[in-house]
């Protein structure tokens, strides 16, 4: 897409979150008048307001071009129906692929895209690189398009839906694991597979893909694929990296820094620049936290587990006897594998919360959990409590809670902070 074929075609913004926001300021410096829609119309500056319509999704006929924000599903009934009319769907991170000159670096992943992302940022920085991050972590790319030469690199976090109706895949892609989420965003697995795939789908024999060996997914999508790939798995070494003062916690976070370290050798940077970066990263917040030992008792905070496999990856991450405080709002996920493997690796006691919570309490009752399981917790005030009661010395509790958090907190973010903020108030 050629930003001065854009001057001259009515454009429509659906969503003024963080992309949508970073979509009118690129518009605005470039002298390109858009509109906004968004479900809560008062949000949006008047001067870019529409006509008052029935539904913020409603008239999309209208327009030339229409950009979707990324929590904006992409089969949305009046955006298929905009489609079929002649209406160009587009998104930031289209437009930024058709406009970056630099090499794209893109994640992708169910779990520890972000994590990884922010390795490979901080690794090729520390080799001199130019280098920026964008996507769902650092700045809305399009904020530093501007900065981007044909020497840069740019790292990408690249959800499946910004990836959904990509056209372009990125130069280096790199896929980690993927299991099943977002069912309340797309309508299947195969749809959420489908999305995920973009990042290899049009990539040519000249591009590279860094791929997890050890998923089933990644093998299939990645089997008639063009680029050159490159494995990584549990079992692999990377050649000469030694992870002995890792500071991430867990098994998949060794894998995130085995595809960052391996991503950083073959673009070119030393090992002892590798592994200097990666032994030094401290884990984001909200992602195996450690928040403090009270009692003997370790607590960690793992928030932005919103699925199964993320809290199996973190009770997989510790040998200490384990509490969990599990639960919250409901994303048609199964749960009965994340039952199982409750019972399986003898979990001492778990905490539920919200409607998911009700949904595990039943499941691991039905299959005899022979662990600690009482009343749901009213909030994460009282379900630290619970915790705190169903542990002794030498245990850990982690708040990961296989769950979205909508309803009961803000988002992940909150719900981490209130389960800080119980834990350092314990006596």
């Amino acid at each position: 897409m050629d930003i001065n074929t854009l001057k001259d075609k009515r454009i429509a913004i659906l969503g003024y979150g963080r992309e949508g926001k970073s979509l009118v300021r690129f518009f605005s410096s470039q002298g390109i008048h858009v509109e906004v829609r968004d479900i809560i119309p008062a949000i949006v500056p008047i001067a870019m307001r529409g006509e008052p319509l029935p539904g913020y999704l409603s008239g999309l006929e209208k327009f030339d071009i229409i950009f979707r924000s990324p929590g904006i599903p992409r089969l949305t009934p009046e955006i298929v129906s905009a489609e079929k009319k002649g209406v160009e769907v587009s998104s930031a991170t289209k437009l930024f692929f058709d406009l970056c000159p630099g090499k794209i670096i893109g994640v992708t992943g169910t779990k520890g895209k972000g994590t990884t992302a922010i390795l490979i940022y901080n690794i090729l920085k520390a080799d001199g690189k130019k280098v920026f991050l964008g996507g769902n972590i650092g700045k809305p790319a399009l904020d530093f398009i501007k900065e981007v030469t044909k020497d840069s690199h740019v790292i990408l976090e690249l959800s499946s839906f910004q990836l959904q109706d990509l056209h372009r895949s990125p130069h280096i892609a790199v896929v980690l694991d993927i299991s099943v989420d977002h069912l309340d965003h797309h309508k299947t697995r195969a749809e959420y597979i489908e999305a995920k795939s973009n990042i290899l789908k049009y990539q040519s024999e000249y591009d590279m893909a860094f791929l997890d060996g050890d998923s089933k997914t990644v093998k299939k999508i990645a089997e008639n694929i063009k680029a050159k790939k490159y494995w990584f798995g549990k079992f692999d070494k990377i050649l000469d990296i030694k992870f002995t003062n890792l500071k991430l916690v867990g098994e998949h976070n060794i894998k995130n820094a085995k595809a960052a370290s391996l991503v950083a050798q073959i673009v070119g940077v030393k090992n002892e620049v590798i592994q200097k970066i990666v032994n030094e990263y401290q884990p984001r917040e909200h992602r195996l936290e450690f928040v403090r030992e009270k009692n003997g008792v370790k607590y960690y905070n793992d928030s932005a587990s919103t699925i199964s496999a993320s809290t199996m990856a973190a009770i997989r991450s510790f040998k200490e006897p384990t509490v969990l405080i599990l639960g919250g709002s409901e994303k048609n996920l199964e749960y009965d594998d994340l039952a199982n493997f409750i019972i399986k690796y003898k979990i001492r006691g778990v905490v539920v919360m919200g409607d998911t919570g009700e949904k595990i309490k039943n499941l691991l009752r039905s299959k005899a959990y022979k662990g600690q399981l009482g009343a749901q917790a009213i909030n994460m005030s009282d379900a630290v409590k619970k915790a705190s009661n169903y542990s002794q010395s030498g245990f850990v509790v982690i708040l990961s809670p296989a769950s979205a958090s909508f309803g009961l907190f803000k988002n992940f973010e909150d719900r981490g902070e209130q389960f800080k903020k119980a834990v350092r108030k314990l006596n």
